[in-house]
């Protein structure tokens, strides 16, 4: 199994890369930097062919937490855009 990656990402979260059997597109989970418990993850929705947040249940989010996770799903969209470039080259 590949190790996870983690990516500190604004005030609030981390962002660890998390490998999935199947998956063409990457998969990140949120972790709480002062908890260290995992908030949510963001991965690839087909239907919408953009990166969606899926929070965890029983999760609170202030503006400022969701401006952040806004940041991440527009990162992991270049990200992706990036890697299908270099593919095509």
């Amino acid at each position: 199994m590949a190790s996870k990656q983690t990516k500190d990402f604004k005030h609030f979260f981390a962002l660890e890369s998390l490998p999935e059997a199947g998956r063409k597109t990457a998969t990140y989970g949120l972790v709480n930097r002062s908890s260290g418990l995992s908030i949510g993850v963001v991965k690839w929705y087909g239907s919408w062919r953009q990166f969606c947040f899926f929070p965890h249940p029983n999760t609170v989010w202030s503006a400022g937490c969701l401006k952040d996770v806004a940041d991440v799903l527009r990162w992991a969209g270049a990200r992706r855009k990036e890697a299908a470039n270099e593919t095509r080259e």
